[in-house]
């Protein structure tokens, strides 16, 4: 049985060389994916740590002044947070 030659020896060594090429991107894409990944996780864990959590509107809590006279009321309004004394 006789063996064909389906490629030139140049043609080979193009796909050869293009398929290395094509391998060393996506290996630096996979890199830069991934230290965008961990980046966005950092950004994620600074912005929950200086933000807090959520909180809904039923959920504020009522906090006391020192010397205990008062209660100080938060509600969440249209205009935002609001503060309101009880006696």
């Amino acid at each position: 049985m006789a063996v064909k030659k389906l490629a030139s020896p140049q043609s080979l060594e193009q796909a050869n060389h293009d398929f290395q090429q094509l391998t060393r991107e996506r290996t630096e894409l996979q890199t830069f994916l991934r230290q965008l990944r961990l980046s966005a996780q950092d950004d994620l864990a600074v912005l929950k740590s200086q933000l807090g959590n959520r909180i809904k509107s039923g959920e504020i809590p009522q906090e006391r002044d020192p010397a205990g006279s008062h209660r100080r009321l938060y509600y969440l309004g249209p205009a935002g947070i609001a503060a309101r004394s009880t006696a």
